[in-house]
């Protein structure tokens, strides 16, 4: 199954993001990954990116909601605003057990699914046969 390009993973809590390296690490998807502690900087990237050749964009956006200055919810919104030719997607990555929480993940146009913590070596295999198909 071909890897992916590029990944990124917004999330604040570093503990985390270490996990999830080893996890991506482990899953052998791609060699080229970004973690960003703050969704404010990684927005600011993406837009760059955006702005001066889309075809350096990440593929998929590991997303979580709850961060401190801008949440999940709020990059979302922002994100939506950019007008990309071909949009990266964006898996919502959350500690949060409320179904309302992932209904409204879902119902985000920049939303490709919702993925509850930790994330595993298996969830890549799907994103990888759900995005290549």
């Amino acid at each position: 199954m071909p890897n992916f390009k590029y990944l990124v993973f917004i999330d604040d809590d570093y503990p985390s993001n270490i996990f999830h390296e080893i996890i991506l690490n482990k899953a052998n998807v791609t060699d080229h990954y970004k973690f960003y502690l703050s969704a404010l900087e990684a927005l600011e990237d993406i837009r760059s990116l955006q702005q001066k050749d889309e075809s350096q964009l990440p593929e998929i956006i590991f997303l979580d909601i709850n961060m401190p200055r801008m949440n999940g919810w709020e990059f979302i919104e922002e994100f939506e605003s950019i007008p990309f030719t071909n949009p990266p997607r964006i898996v919502v990555l959350s500690t949060s057990t409320y179904i309302k929480d992932k209904d409204k993940a879902l119902g985000q146009d920049a939303v490709h699914t919702f993925i509850s913590k930790p994330l595993e070596v298996h969830h890549f295999q799907t994103l990888q046969e759900e995005l290549t198909v």
